[in-house]
């Protein structure tokens, strides 16, 4: 939930701003589902398109919970967003 949270804040920051500097970030969080972790470990599964809740120190959490998933498609959503408003994103 971390990584939504901070991709809205980052949003925020760029909204009232315009810098650059925030969309990058936005999206350097958001490429942590993907797999840019301390694990190199994606977070989603393309199967089922869930979420997994995290990382341990030994590897991925293998629990699905909801508010995963919200996280996940609330930072997609947005991420999307700001992809279409700036192309060069």
């Amino acid at each position: 939930m971390e990584a939504c949270e901070a991709i809205l804040i980052y949003k925020k920051a760029w909204e009232a701003t315009g810098k650059k500097e925030y969309l990058q970030k936005a999206k350097i969080c958001y490429e942590w589902y993907e797999g840019s972790n301390s694990k190199g470990i994606s977070l989603i599964d393309r199967e089922t398109g869930g979420c997994h809740d995290g990382l341990t120190e030994s590897g991925m959490n293998l629990n699905m919970g909801a508010e995963s998933l919200v996280s996940y498609v609330i930072s997609h959503l947005v991420i999307e967003e700001l992809t279409l408003i700036k192309k060069e994103f």
